[in-house]
């Protein structure tokens, strides 16, 4: 193929017009690429960007966006080593975690990605294009593979950093219990603690930062390491897809579960807030049997019950161990729920209050709506009932002469004057009583379902017809008697009686998919009596004559 050189500088220019077109701040405009530093492997550049600029503190520094006005790079692998040198330089004068932060990191990614799949386009048309493969490495398309294969291996998405917490749970004692041949309890044994490692998400550093992550006791740092293992599937017979089994599989042969590696979270046990139980004493009636040991006739015997009538001003829970704190479902509740509550309570401080409206103010509103229709100088002509079943209504706006505003046109509704029409011929209706319209509302609710049946017994299965301007008059004037039934004196006077809760259901843990099989259970021993040889076992009584 004839001047590939010229392709890959074209191809170097239009990646540099992208660059300033995506570079928001002008990361490619700092001078912080040193002019005689070039680092071969790409694993490396940010080492040797460390030991450079140790040992040469001075050295004469550039941009990205001067070398690429000089044309000084004549390969995808040198604009590359550059962009991580100034991304690098750059993300480290900023916080983890803050705009500027993510913006440098998804601006790396976005160039690495988009020069990945250029340079792979390119020599691929190369490739198709050149008959003969040419071994020489200073041609082209070995640059070409070259550059990709460098850049593809070294380039990394995340850091893969995590926190680490090795939670410490004190499992609960075994209680004490009496022996049945010695008359001394037998004492609790000691405490255990299981240990269990929780961690959080990725911390959201950058590949780019070299910087050190500090967290505090008792938290530590681990990484995100993906499974080198290789997976073998064996599809040749439905074996593969049988129950589990607890033998070990031979050497060089994989299981016999499909979900052979995986670990469902539901199997780790979590401290979870447990639920508080207040129990009051009672007394149990007096023994008169003298068949109970070690019991007197005049003691007084006792027994903890859970009380129906007591009610403690306490919490209702106990989350002193528990790994979900109430500050971490208060912060749940505040990022979900609390900010959009505020944000309504701003809109509706600063904004534009709206104002109730009673059945009193009704008709005030629709001769309001009459002068506004008149200032328009719109008028609008609509056809009657036609057969007591079709109220079908073509709205044609006739204009007379005379200034109109053009803001009432943009926000101008057929419907809405058609409603408003409506409106006015039930007038009489909506100032007489609360009963009169909801008796309005059941008429027009009966005559919305009639037309919606005609036009379902009218379509076809294959061209579903849309509501008609009729049912679309009719719904909106349904909704405006609604609301203005609901902000009169009669909607705001019922009481209600229930008590309406002010705890917010948090969501804890949502595990997508489906759980793994039934894990057989293993064989267990035959049951060992602990009764002695000698001591018989119950038996009941033979009768007879005595």
């Amino acid at each position: 193929m004839k001047n590939q050189d010229q392709i890959v500088k074209n191809l170097l220019a239009d990646f540099g017009v992208v660059l300033e077109k995506a570079d928001t701040l002008e990361v490619t405009k700092q001078d912080v690429v040193p002019e005689k530093f070039l680092e071969k492997s790409p694993e490396l550049i940010l080492e040797s960007l460390r030991k450079h600029s140790e040992s040469h503190p001075n050295a004469k520094k550039t941009s990205i966006r001067h070398k690429l006005d000089q044309s000084k790079y004549t390969s995808p692998y040198q604009i590359y080593h550059d962009i991580v040198v100034a991304c690098s330089s750059e993300i480290s004068k900023h916080e983890i975690g803050t705009a500027d932060y993510k913006s440098i990191d998804y601006f790396y990614k976005f160039v690495t990605e988009l020069l990945l799949r250029e340079t792979g386009r390119l020599g691929l048309q190369i490739n198709k294009d050149d008959d003969d493969v040419s071994e020489d490495p200073e041609d082209v398309l070995n640059i070409l593979r070259e550059d990709f294969d460098k850049i593809s291996k070294s380039y990394t998405v995340a850091n893969g950093e995590t926190i680490v917490y090795m939670n410490k749970v004190e499992e609960p004692p075994t209680p004490a219990y009496h022996s049945l041949y010695t008359g001394q309890p037998q004492p609790p044994s000691e405490p255990k603690f299981k240990t269990q490692p929780l961690f959080s998400s990725l911390t959201g550093k950058s590949a780019l930062d070299t910087r050190n992550t500090i967290v505090p006791d008792p938290y530590h740092l681990a990484k995100v390491v993906g499974s080198t293992k290789s997976i073998i599937t064996n599809t040749e017979s439905l074996k593969s897809f049988g129950n589990p089994t607890l033998r070990t599989p031979a050497a060089g042969h994989t299981g016999g579960q499909v979900l052979d590696n995986f670990f469902h979270p539901n199997w780790y046990t979590l401290e979870a807030p447990t639920w508080l139980i207040y129990k009051q004493k009672a007394l149990k009636p007096p023994v008169e049997s003298t068949l109970v040991k070690e019991t007197f006739d005049n003691e007084l015997r006792t027994f903890e019950r859970v009380s129906q009538t007591i009610r403690s001003f306490g919490p209702t829970t106990d989350s002193r161990r528990s790994v979900l704190s109430s500050e971490l479902r208060n912060s749940v509740w505040f990022n979900h729920f609390g900010l959009k509550k505020l944000d309504a309570i701003k809109q509706a401080y600063y904004g534009p209050k709206e104002k109730s409206k009673s059945i009193s103010e009704t008709s005030r509103e629709i001769q309001n709506a009459e002068d506004a229709m008149d200032e328009d100088r719109i008028t609008d002509s609509i056809i009657p009932e036609a057969n007591g079943n079709d109220i079908a209504r073509s709205v044609e706006p006739v204009f007379k002469s005379g200034e109109i505003k053009l803001e009432n046109l943009v926000y101008y509704r057929p419907e809405v004057a058609s409603m408003i029409e409506e409106l006015k011929k039930d007038k009489d209706i909506i100032k007489r009583s609360p009963s009169k319209i909801q008796k309005l509302i059941s008429f027009d609710l009966l005559r919305l379902n009639k037309l919606r049946q005609v036009r379902f017994s009218q379509q076809s299965a294959a061209n579903k017809n849309t509501p008609t301007t009729a049912e679309v008059v009719l719904y909106k004037k349904i909704m405006k008697l609604l609301t203005i039934l609901l902000q009169s004196n009669v909607g705001q006077d019922q009481s209600f009686t229930h008590e309406v809760s002010k705890k917010i259901p948090v969501l804890l843990n949502e595990y997508p998919g489906v759980l793994p099989g039934h894990m057989p259970s293993s064989s267990s021993a035959m049951h060992k009596t602990a009764r002695l040889a000698g001591v018989r076992g119950p038996y009941k009584k033979k009768k007879g004559f005595m």
